[in-house]
């Protein structure tokens, strides 16, 4: 299936069951499989379960912080997530700390349904870019081996100090 018409794996991270509610909403009417968590808890397990390819957060939650989430998404998991930072901080250092954190877009509350869409689909073709380089490296790395392994020498008895006759 074409990655643009296949749902979207979309984990959505936020304290607030109202915002949960829109966000799941606006993204339910389109092509997107979303689920939520109503804290970094349950984000972490979730974007752990689920391997989604888009992650929307608040900022701040009781338990850990969409930055701290940020941070833990780009430590500890290998495959690419998009991250947007769904909040209510609007100043510019706030927003830099955001995307220093590792977050790739920054969307503030209250937010607009067309401009949630448009910067998830963003995230859907960066997403989808990743996957492809992903793929292409994999089959190059399989091309290799078979030319890359005859240039290694096999490890054969050395016969240094021995004359032949």
């Amino acid at each position: 299936m074409d990655g643009s018409t296949e749902q979207l794996r979309t984990v959505v991270a936020d304290d607030s069951a109202v915002y949960r509610n829109l966000v799941e909403n606006t993204l339910g009417n389109e092509q997107y499989a979303v689920v939520c968590g109503k804290n970094g808890r349950e984000a972490i397990d979730l974007v752990t379960a689920h391997q989604p390819a888009v992650v929307i957060t608040d900022w701040e939650m009781p338990d850990i912080t969409g930055l701290q989430l940020c941070e833990q998404i780009r430590r500890d998991h290998d495959s690419y997530r998009y991250i947007i930072l769904l909040t209510s901080n609007t100043e510019k250092n706030q927003i830099i700390e955001g995307l220093a954190a590792g977050a790739d877009d920054y969307l503030t509350k209250p937010f607009h349904p067309g401009e949630l869409l448009a910067r998830v689909a963003v995230g859907r073709r960066i997403a989808e870019l990743h996957r492809q380089v992903q793929a292409k490296n994999r089959l190059l790395e399989e091309l290799a081996l078979p030319i890359l392994l005859p240039a290694f020498p096999t490890a054969e008895p050395s016969n240094t100090g021995q004359r032949e006759n």
